[in-house]
């Protein structure tokens, strides 16, 4: 297996990945609702950036051209401190293909890698509830800091 940086012609495996997580990560289903046409945009978007060597990146997991997982990240200005920072927009490791090949541990050191190359001090990832990933990012030297909380308005 390895890490490396999406391809346009991936555009569309991505976007299936992208609807599996909106499908069946259910701390986000209920105001994130499956949606082909933004999850597509969304990809689109990044592809874009990543082309023109802007700071975002989707990074894939890929075993002999079959996609496992993939992780989004985008750079910014954190709010607070005002140092770039990288975001993590989504990660993502098809359920088969968790565990054995270590798919997610590699993307995360990849996008760290990816990261750091681009001068950033820090990296925020999210932690869907209820998930064990938080143990995982503690694991990997990761430190809690805070927890979301989302009020959807309007139907």
């Amino acid at each position: 297996m390895i890490v490396r940086p999406a391809r346009w012609q991936e555009q569309a495996p991505l976007v299936a990945m992208g609807l599996r997580f909106q499908a069946t990560v259910s701390a986000y289903t209920w105001f994130l609702p499956p949606s082909p046409a933004g999850v597509a945009d969304l990809v689109a978007y990044l592809l874009e950036l990543q082309s023109t060597n802007a700071d975002a990146t989707i990074l894939v997991a890929d075993q002999a051209g079959v996609l496992l997982g993939a992780i989004a990240l985008i750079l910014g200005l954190h709010p607070v401190s005002g140092h770039r920072y990288a975001d993590e927009i989504a990660w993502w490791i098809d359920p088969e293909h968790r565990g054995a090949l270590r798919a997610g541990p590699q993307l995360l050191v990849a996008a760290e890698d990816w990261a750091q190359g681009k001068g950033v001090s820090m990296i925020k990832m999210v932690e869907p509830l209820p998930s064990r990933v938080g143990r995982f990012y503690l694991h990997h030297g990761y430190r809690a800091v805070e927890t979301a909380h989302v009020k959807v308005f309007g139907g």
